[in-house]
């Protein structure tokens, strides 16, 4: 049987220190439907692949907006129906719509989707599948981006285009055309880096080979662009503490958002920093407890201090994956910032985005616990 929040108050095991403080609320509206959502009307596609089509997004005078989610059902689309959107703030007394969030209830699953805003005219869709049909399928998480509807969206066209597109008129011949430029040959520098996913179970590429030791240490070559897909949102209004099985916890409705192990003090510290910042999405690069967990609020690194934090200052621009004691570390000359043991491609990819993201300081909510950090931009 499930325990309830309430029931996990009672029992002592949820420490309710929330930035507004009092008890947080684990199910129920943040708030009515007052604050204005018009960033969010709109038709907006969804990538291919999703399992949704398109979502549409009504916001009126008159009442709360409305979330229409549009479905991919085998070979046709269909309505999963409109409902009324829970709005989500900075904080409880702001009017700055964070997010929107629905439930659906399919028959076989409830599928909790999340909107958030993000740069560029777009949204990100969060969305959880709890099956309820009594099958063994496992719940999953998944999440893609959505556009405004009539978006172009660039693609190959197909053979049969091809082949029945109209004959260009004759042209002088051509100038014998120069080769095209040959691939990147092994040991080139060039690395391709598969970005972990926590819900994929593809590994990552191999790395190029041909790196040359120096000092015991084998630097490796990092991408400019360190994409990160293992990221989900936070519902920092409705975070709490708790203890599950020895180990403390910061959690919202949905998800663990940070694990601290057996420190409490440290995960209390936690709880009051992600409702500090109003940390929104927690992003992974490996889901070890050495490896890398970084914040975002509305899509950016936070860079305001807060009061009485812990911090270190790192040097992002001279940040190197490299191999130390048969293990990857990332590290900041001497210092070893996160160990990814085996984990070359995780290594690569935390330093890649400490350097893409001008991640200047690593904060700690205890020094009693020094795998369990934060970050902030330069």
């Amino acid at each position: 049987m499930k325990r309830t929040a309430l029931g996990l108050l009672a029992a002592g095991l949820i420490c309710p220190v929330a930035a507004s403080g009092g008890i947080p609320g684990v199910l129920g509206d943040l708030i009515g439907g007052k604050p204005a959502a018009a960033e969010f009307a709109g038709t907006w596609t969804a990538s291919p692949g999703s399992d949704i089509d398109h979502i549409v997004v009504t916001v009126t005078s008159s009442g709360p907006a409305r979330i229409q989610v549009f479905g991919r059902c085998e070979a046709r689309i269909c309505n999963w129906g409109a409902l009324p959107a829970r709005l989500r703030t900075d904080n409880p007394s702001s009017d700055v719509v964070r997010a929107l969030a629905a439930d659906f209830n399919l028959g076989f699953a409830l599928r909790h989707i999340t909107l958030h805003r993000t740069a560029g005219n777009a949204l990100r869709f969060y969305m959880v599948t709890e099956f309820t049909d009594g099958s063994e399928r496992h719940d999953y998480e998944s999440a893609g981006q959505l556009v405004p509807a009539g978006t172009p969206v660039a693609a190959a066209p197909s053979p049969t285009a091809v082949a029945s597109a109209p004959a260009p008129a004759p042209v002088a011949a051509p100038a014998p055309a120069a080769a095209p430029p040959a691939a990147p040959a092994p040991g080139s520098g060039i690395t391709a880096l598969n970005p972990l996913n926590w819900f994929s179970s593809s590994k990552p590429e191999t790395p190029a080979a041909g790196l040359v030791a120096q000092d015991n240490s084998v630097p490796v070559g990092v991408s400019t662009a360190a994409p990160v897909d293992d990221c989900f949102p936070v519902d920092s209004g409705h975070a709490y503490v708790v203890n599950a099985n020895g180990n403390w916890n910061v959690r919202d409705f949905l998800h663990v958002v940070q694990s601290f192990g057996p420190y409490r003090a440290a995960a209390e510290k936690g709880l009051q920093t992600i409702g500090y910042y109003h940390f929104d999405e927690v992003c992974h690069i490996g889901r070890g407890a050495t490896n890398m967990t970084f914040f975002r609020t509305a899509g950016e690194i936070p860079r305001q201090t807060m009061p009485g934090q812990d911090c270190v200052d790192v040097h992002y621009d001279s940040v190197v994956a490299v191999k130390r004691d048969d293990d990857w570390k990332v590290v900041d000359g001497n210092r070893v910032i996160f160990d990814y043991g085996s984990d070359q491609a995780g290594a690569a990819q935390a330093a890649s985005v400490i350097k893409s993201l001008a991640l200047a300081r690593q904060c700690y909510y205890d020094r009693a616990n020094l795998t369990a950090s934060y970050w902030l931009s330069r």
